[in-house]
């Protein structure tokens, strides 16, 4: 089992049960202290999408009894997606789609999973994280969440302060390097 970080740990914030479905958004590589313990859960379907190809190819082994890498927008996966999931998780994803998508996207998400819950770095609102990956544009932030905007969309939050990975002061290879809090956001209907 993979040592982690409690301010990261899935399993404090939402019980996953067994031989259920489940989407990745936005899924990268599964590098992360969050995703990967995705990888150890033994879900009956686990979808990863990630509009990103070269990020499936490195995901490696997975416990899902049924893995599917999906190489897609999320947004238009979530729109075609005709069958309902248990749980659908926007790990580090919001961020990088314009505010007014990624609204429609967690209201559209309401009406095809049980259980949502994202991840989201809380960075000071004009800051946007780009060139991280300059071969892969998709990693530019191209917009600010903070724990209002899931409050309105009727999720739970948490907010963790100085926990979110290093980022560059000024958004660019240059500046000094500062940490930036997060906010967890759970939405289930039941």
């Amino acid at each position: 089992m993979i040592e982690i970080n409690p301010n990261f740990l899935i399993n404090k914030r939402l019980v996953i049960e067994p031989r259920s479905t489940a989407l990745n958004l936005g899924c990268g590589a599964y590098v992360s202290d969050i995703a990967k313990q995705l990888k150890e859960i033994e879900f009956k379907t686990l979808y990863s999408v990630d509009i990103w190809p070269e990020y499936l190819k490195k995901i490696g082994a997975v416990k899902a009894l049924e893995h599917i890498p999906v190489a897609a927008d999320v947004r238009d996966f979530v729109t075609m997606l005709t069958q309902p999931v248990d749980y659908a998780f926007l790990f580090d994803i919001l961020e990088h789609l314009p505010k007014e998508q990624g609204i429609n996207l967690l209201s559209e998400l309401k009406t095809k999973a049980k259980t949502i819950l994202a991840f989201t770095p809380i960075e000071p609102e004009g800051f946007h994280r780009k060139n991280v990956e300059p071969e892969n544009i998709f990693q530019d932030h191209v917009s600010y969440w903070g724990e209002e905007d899931f409050s309105q969309l009727g999720f739970k939050n948490e907010v963790i302060k100085n926990c979110h990975d290093e980022h560059y002061k000024d958004g660019s290879a240059q500046g000094a390097w500062v940490r930036f809090g997060a906010v967890w956001s759970l939405w289930s209907q039941s």
